[in-house]
């Protein structure tokens, strides 16, 4: 994956601090959302004591977990319910 460029989030009642863009477009100041609050898609995290595998970051604002660290994803979250394991 190229590199992530975070952005600081608006304040808002989901708990997104920080938004991952890659792809960004300079003219039209888009670009394809990776991650939230310092974790990307194909990072592992945890959630409700049990492992998972971010597969999905939407743009609605949660991610998309699965155990085997492909899609499909079996649950979305709120990323502030999440917590990144550290390999």
């Amino acid at each position: 994956m190229e590199e992530v460029k975070w952005f600081e989030a608006d304040e808002n009642e989901d708990g997104i601090k920080t938004l991952g863009f890659i792809e960004i477009n300079e003219y039209t100041n888009t670009g394809r959302i990776v991650g939230y609050n310092g974790i990307c898609i194909g990072e592992k995290v945890e959630y409700e004591g049990k492992k998972y595998t971010v597969v999905m970051a939407s743009r609605m604002g949660d991610f998309g977990l699965s155990k085997t660290g492909k899609l499909p994803y079996i649950m979305r979250v709120s990323p502030k319910d999440v917590k990144l394991i550290n390999s």
